[in-house]
């Protein structure tokens, strides 16, 4: 079974892996120079639409939505069609739930059933939900325009979490997106915000347990003999 979390987290069977879309680097000139912009589009959602638009591989159809920087329910939805279609095409059954939780599963027949469904998805996703999905989440979870970092902020303090007292921006998005064995989430409730700081996504805290308690074995293993954990 295929899961993924929408944006940074994905899960295949057992294995989790972390995928960013990073934003606010782009190496081309940015298209808000030549595109126009309407009035109260984030900084956040005119970043992710301006390296949008300097992926070589955005296909028309990506192009058509976000030409102007705004993702509809309709847009999305049929975003979310496309790859649910391209991966029936691959021979997977794809559903996607209200939480952007996508469930894959091995078509009868299709000869899969022993396969890993990353290829087909990645696929899949580049020309359907590439850009156009982490660019409507945020538009619906982030209409505040809050950077990453303030998003776990908030969600620290709101759950009486120490883990950011004295982090700059820089070091709490490392801790998120780069955990390393010396800074990372000390708690799955640390963690949990770190993963779904506007609590979007519907992960569980006992699924945050899991993820964290995955996390710290590898942690625990990079940790030098000697240093304290």
């Amino acid at each position: 079974m295929f899961q993924r979390v929408p944006l940074r987290w994905a899960e295949i069977t057992i294995v989790i892996t972390l995928t960013v879309i990073s934003v606010g680097c782009s190496s081309t000139e940015p298209v808000s120079s030549v595109r126009s912009i309407p009035p109260g589009i984030s900084l956040q959602v005119k970043d992710l639409a301006d390296q949008a638009f300097s992926d070589p591989s955005l296909s028309e159809f990506q192009k058509a939505v976000l030409s102007d920087y705004v993702v509809t329910d309709a847009e999305a939805d049929e975003a979310k069609d496309r790859y649910i279609q391209c991966m029936s095409d691959h021979g997977w059954i794809a559903s996607i739930d209200g939480n952007w939780q996508t469930t894959v599963y091995a078509a009868p027949g299709s000869g899969n059933e022993d396969r890993n469904a990353n290829d087909s998805n990645d696929l899949c996703m580049a020309g359907s939900l590439d850009w156009v999905e982490p660019i409507y989440l945020e538009q619906k979870n982030n209409p505040e325009g809050l950077i990453f970092a303030q998003q776990i902020r908030d969600c620290f303090a709101k759950n009486g979490v120490p883990d950011g007292n004295g982090l700059s921006d820089d070091q709490i998005e490392q801790m998120a997106m780069h955990p390393n064995a010396d800074l990372h989430p000390e708690s799955a409730q640390a963690y949990l915000c770190t993963v779904d700081p506007m609590g979007s996504q519907g992960i569980s805290v006992a699924i945050a347990q899991q993820m964290f308690d995955e996390q710290s074995k590898q942690w625990d293993m990079a940790q030098p003999s000697g240093s304290p954990s």
